[in-house]
């Protein structure tokens, strides 16, 4: 039992020594993508100045010098009405989708053929004929997810720009204090301030994608094994840690099941949310 304990830990610590390195390319590539988002949302944003108090016109006939600080009179600013900020958040989008993008491809192809590779040499069976990202269960994987995710990532982005926007009008913020305040929710995407949550949005991004892939990769050569007549178990692995969520640890609990039975959670395969740091065991049926 001890033997299988440590086999099953080192299969865990093999994945996360093979992706380290592309999760590190993978976050720098999201990080340069989220500052350029950044810069594109900063130069269309120019064009909701007039709706900030700080754009306001001194009523005549008085100037600054005839009143005192406390009975100046400044036009009320106005929201930014719906249509002009997703005008402006389509214009960025579509010309920051493709930065986003091939980060995004990269680290699933890459990704899928390390967990591909990885099982299949823990089984001795021969990588290229176990996988190829030409497997209708890759393409498959590879067309559904990508475009879901950075439609999911946008739509993050969008949501939380239009908070800051909100609370902007409502609270009677300058146009210099909302955009500082867009610019450094991007900087903190991109990794480039200091985060108060654990990861920023590009870490967590490559680390979830990654991981996503490399699980896939390895389902996928489950899946060709089983369907080539050699059953197949599947364990949910855990770190083992106090960190470690509740329904991760009943799909632990559940022991080895067959390759095409879903964990409790329901999952097919880890992760059960961005950056769980879950991994399945494979095995020939005993």
């Amino acid at each position: 039992m001890a033997a299988i304990r440590l086999i099953e830990a080192m299969g865990v610590v093999q994945k996360w020594r093979e992706v380290d390195h592309l999760v590190q390319s993978g976050q720098q590539q999201i990080g340069r993508a989220f500052a350029a988002q950044g810069r594109a949302v900063m130069k269309a944003f120019m064009a909701m100045r007039p709706y900030f108090v700080e754009e306001a016109v001194w009523l005549r006939p008085y100037t600054r010098d005839d009143i005192d600080m406390a009975s100046f009179y400044l036009a009320e600013a106005s929201p930014i009405p719906d249509d002009e900020w997703s005008r402006l958040w389509a214009m960025v989008a579509r010309n920051t989708l493709s930065l986003m993008l091939a980060p995004l491809v990269d680290m699933n192809e890459l990704g899928l053929q390390l967990g591909a590779g990885a099982l299949a040499g823990t089984l001795g069976v021969d990588p290229e004929k176990a996988f190829s990202l030409k497997n209708p269960r890759a393409v498959a994987y590879l067309e559904k997810h990508g475009a879901d995710l950075v439609t999911e990532i946008f739509e993050e982005t969008r949501s939380q720009m239009k908070v800051i926007v909100t609370r902007a009008a409502k609270d009677g913020w300058s146009y210099t204090r909302t955009a500082k305040e867009i610019k450094n929710r991007f900087d903190g995407f991109a990794g480039l301030k200091p985060q108060r949550h654990i990861r920023d949005r590009a870490t967590l991004v490559a680390v979830t994608e990654v991981g996503q892939a490399y699980e896939e990769g390895s389902r996928i050569v489950a899946l060709g094994l089983e369907g080539s007549g050699v059953p197949m178990q599947k364990f949910w692995r855990t770190s083992g840690d106090e960190r470690v969520s509740a329904g991760c640890k009943d799909n632990q609990a559940a022991g080895w099941l067959s390759v095409r039975t879903q964990f409790p959670s329901g999952h097919d395969r880890p992760l059960r949310f961005p950056g769980c740091r879950c991994s399945a065991l494979y095995r020939r049926a005993r």
